[in-house]
């Protein structure tokens, strides 16, 4: 069921949308881009859940094991963020060690193609720094896991002619 405010939103931008209210062109994309967004919403629903159905969906919502993998989820994410801005700030090693760190607290839930991003990221850092070998190393590690990320190859092969 959608809320009577959400309803009641929606018909406006439905308004606004077709034309029936005068707007600028802008704002009624704007119209139509909040019309795309709340027809996503979920639904509400009317009666909650009791019995077996609520029980099953509180043991899946709560079971430590799903938990820990959110958890693993969001370090790994965050941790990028961070060692993104700490390349921006030119703090190299810290930006080194929190890629690694973001690696390792992955673990499993860690895309392959996060995760050589991740290693591509690392290979920047350590050819910032002057140690080719460690970034060619990470290079390959990032190629291996996605041989398509050209980032990696292209700094493979600044680390290698270096060497």
């Amino acid at each position: 069921t959608v809320p009577p405010e959400v309803k009641g939103a929606m018909t406006a931008l439905q308004r606004c949308a077709k034309g029936s209210t005068p707007l600028a062109p802008e704002m009624r994309q704007v119209a139509e881009e909040l019309l795309e967004e709340l027809a996503d919403l979920p639904t509400i629903r009317s009666d909650p859940m009791s019995g077996e159905a609520l029980k099953k969906c509180q043991s899946n919502l709560f079971d430590p094991a799903m938990q820990k993998r959110e958890d693993a989820a969001h370090a790994w994410q965050t941790l990028k963020l961070l060692g993104n801005e700490a390349v921006s700030a030119k703090m190299l090693w810290p930006a080194e060690t929190i890629y690694r760190m973001a690696l390792e607290e992955g673990g499993d839930v860690l895309p392959e193609a996060e995760a050589s991003i991740l290693h591509s990221n690392r290979a920047l850092v350590l050819l910032k720094a002057g140690h080719f070998e460690d970034a060619a190393a990470a290079a390959e590690e990032a190629l291996q896991l996605n041989g398509h990320n050209s980032k990696a190859a292209f700094r493979q092969a600044q680390a290698l002619m270096k060497l």
